[in-house]
């Protein structure tokens, strides 16, 4: 959830609250296209105590979005009327194509993509969004229904992951996602952006465990070294899960797809051939907040 006080003449905010809540709607379900009765339970127990700080903070306007887990599930719309039912909220389901652009354009407000291509990489529990852009416009973007629970579900690793369930996931990666490779190599792309989720955690817990210095909280973005981001993969696909809840930087509600994540990022930064790797604080919500500025909401 993000708060924040929009002036749309003339086009300024500031940031009030945020927060990130682990509801896991899609857990034991996602695969099956269902919202499970206890996801469904936490998902309303959340929204419930979200409001009340909305209400708390004197919000005049709320709006609610739903991706991957709620567009996929047979009983998605029940849970958007259940929600409207209680709540007075009304959740907007949008496609894998306006997520992506929305991602775009909270990337913007966070760090200046330059004019050279790059490919923004936004990785979610039920879908992936990538996109290939520069400050100016998008050149190419896909949302593939391969988000990180689901994968985790469909692969159940041991514990640590072993090297024949990574190939595994990578032949499944390479082969669903063999027109992003070919699209990476005709635009060029050479920069990845990684925005938010996973990509706060990787640079956190270099920051914190490689540069011994606690992350910036109002940070908005972070530019890899490739040898960091090489340590710290390691130190999370040889750990078990008592290990990596032990690893500071790591958030507990990532401690089990983190693994998942990083398998997807290594590949994708071999098959496109990344030199530049780059963190955005910044990603849905914020593209959200930058419709606002718009007035396109």
């Amino acid at each position: 959830m993000l708060i924040a006080d929009v002036d749309r003449n003339k086009g300024y905010y500031k940031r009030v609250f945020q927060s990130k809540v682990p509801v896991r709607l899609g857990e034991g379900g996602i695969n099956d296209n269902i919202i499970t009765e206890e996801a469904f339970e936490r998902g309303l127990l959340a929204l419930k105590n979200q409001i009340i700080r909305l209400k708390s903070e004197g919000c005049e306007q709320a709006y609610a979005f739903g991706t991957s887990a709620l567009r996929t599930a047979s009983n998605g719309k029940e849970f958007v009327d259940k929600v409207a039912e209680l709540f007075d909220l009304h959740i907007e389901v949008i496609d894998g194509d306006r997520e992506a652009q929305m991602i775009y354009k909270g990337v913007k407000l966070s760090l200046d993509l330059g004019q050279e291509k790059c490919l923004i990489m936004d990785i979610g529990g039920g879908s992936n969004e990538f996109i290939i852009a520069n400050q100016d416009e998008i050149f190419w973007k896909k949302s593939y229904r391969l988000g990180v629970s689901r994968l985790l579900q469909w692969l159940k690793p041991s514990d640590p992951i072993t090297g024949d369930e990574i190939e595994k996931l990578t032949t499944r990666l390479s082969d669903e996602m063999a027109d992003l490779f070919e699209a990476c190599r005709v635009h060029g792309v050479k920069t990845l952006v990684g925005s938010s989720g996973s990509f706060d955690s990787l640079a956190d817990m270099i920051c914190i465990n490689l540069h011994k210095h606690e992350p910036d909280d109002d940070r908005k973005f972070y530019d890899f070294e490739l040898s960091d981001y090489n340590h710290v993969k390691e130190m999370i696909l040889t750990s078990s899960k008592e290990k990596r809840l032990e690893m500071r930087g790591l958030h507990r509600i990532r401690v089990d797809l983190i693994v998942m994540a990083v398998v997807m990022i290594d590949l994708v930064m071999a098959r496109c051939d990344v030199s530049r790797m780059r963190q955005s604080a910044y990603s849905l919500k914020e593209g959200i907040l930058f419709d606002l500025l718009e007035g396109n909401l």
